[in-house]
Order: structure tokens, then sequence, then C-alpha cells
């Protein structure tokens, strides 16, 4: 299993060129099953296939990215936040894959294996300088992260974030930040689990 992503990243072009002859989808099974056995050598497999830049990628995971390539880092990475990071602070890397990096964070927490603390602390230093500053789909996700576990620390930062034009509004409106902050932490945090 480690081979066919070993070997997915490898050959990426190639793979892509031909997918529609050839139907793989080897590379998929295996990121679901090394998930599933929290297999921790895939971890920086997975980080290298995803910092290639472009949409290659997308061609050969399909809506992985999108809806279980958070939960798949999260699993592998056995508690280990600095490849996200890395993943989440490159701007040259796919946006989607970013958020999927800064959903990780979130799987984490809400499993127990970092703490809160720990993510509001990575958030704000997101907020403050470990992004660029221009509009983007990593903005939009970490408005709606930080919303999922009650966005007090980040009010005013995500306030000056709208302003700035960071975070698109049909993505998550600031009406839903002030609505989690009615909510209080403790529903909120039981809400988004």
């Amino acid at each position: 299993l480690l081979d066919i992503l070993k070997y997915t990243t490898q050959n990426l072009e190639e793979i892509a060129k031909n997918l529609e002859e050839t139907g793989y989808i080897q590379n998929i099974f295996a990121m679901f099953l090394l998930a599933q056995f929290r297999e921790k050598r895939t971890y920086p497999l997975l980080v290298e296939f995803f910092s290639i830049p472009g949409r290659l990628i997308f061609y050969v995971t399909g809506n992985v990215i999108t809806e279980e390539l958070c939960r798949i880092l999260a699993s592998v990475s056995c508690g280990d936040v600095r490849p996200l990071s890395s993943l989440i602070e490159n701007p040259k890397i796919n946006e989607y894959v970013r958020s999927a990096a800064l959903d990780a964070f979130l799987v984490l927490m809400f499993s127990g294996e970092i703490s809160r603390e720990e993510v509001v602390k990575y958030f704000q230093y997101l907020f403050y300088e470990g992004l660029e500053k221009k509009p983007s789909n990593i903005w939009n996700a970490l408005a709606l992260c930080s919303t999922k576990i009650y966005p007090e620390e980040f009010y005013e930062e995500i306030k000056k974030a709208y302003k700035e034009n960071l975070i698109e509004p049909s993505y998550i409106e600031i009406e839903e930040v002030e609505e989690a902050l009615k909510e209080g932490k403790e529903k909120r945090l039981s809400i988004s689990k």
C-alpha cells in the first residue's frame, strides 16, 4: 500500500493522462486502508503527494480532498501537527488541500489527540502571521474552523479578515460567527463534534 502511494506520486502525470483508460484508483484504496490501520509511515508520503501544486492531484483522487482528506491526514498523523502546518502555510499548495489540513486539526482535537488550547494557539498564529493576506479558501476554512471550536479568541481577527475581504461571506457569514458566540462554548463544542 505504501508503494502504491510512492508510485502515484512519482508517476502522477502519466497516471492522470491515462486515467480514463486505466481507471486507476489504487491510490485511493491505499489511502483509506492505511488511514484505517493508522500507519504513520503514510504521513510523509501523503504530505509529499498533496504538496504537488496544480490540479493533477484532483484527477487521481476525486472528491477525497474535499470530503475525506482531513480524516485521513489526522488518522496517520498520530498527533504530529507539524506536517499539517507545512501544508496549511504553503501558498503554492492547492487551497482545498490546505483547507483539508486545517480541518485535520479539528479531527485531532475532537478525537482527543490534541487540546483545544493547541488549536487556538495555532489558529491565532495563522490569523496574525501564518497566512498570506490575500483571499483564498484557506481564509474561509480558518473562519469556519474557528467558529466550530467557539470563536471567542478569534472574533476580532475574523471581523478584521472580513473587512480586508479575505473571507468570502457566502462561505460563512459574520452572523454565523456571532451566533456561535451567543450559543456559548460548551454548546458550540458539543454541536461541532
